[in-house]
């Protein structure tokens, strides 16, 4: 079962498989959540298992919503196959991952 956690003070926290099959029901929680922040927000992939292109789609729904309510997002533990997705694609650039 994949679920999100809101973890702390502007990171939420992505669990199971990241699969379009599993995505799309995330999504509007995720947008909701976003709606909530007032700063900079975090996904954190760090309990995330497989993750397929629809997990990248996610992501940049949420940049986009992001993006017009002026809030910062970034990525914490992006999944290799998701970065390797990315690359393939050329949307690794658009991907703000966290410096740890």
């Amino acid at each position: 079962m994949t679920t999100v956690e809101q973890a702390q003070n502007g990171v939420l926290k992505l669990k199971g498989d990241l699969l379009f099959s599993t995505v799309v029901p995330l999504r509007k929680e995720i947008l909701a959540w976003l709606e909530r922040q007032s700063s900079r927000c975090v996904l954190d992939f760090t309990d995330t298992g497989r993750v397929d292109s629809s997990a990248l789609a996610l992501y940049l729904v949420c940049e986009r919503a992001a993006r017009r309510q002026g809030l910062d997002l970034c990525v914490k533990n992006l999944p290799a196959d998701m970065a390797s997705i990315a690359g393939l694609v050329g949307l690794d650039e658009v991907l703000h991952q966290l410096a740890e």
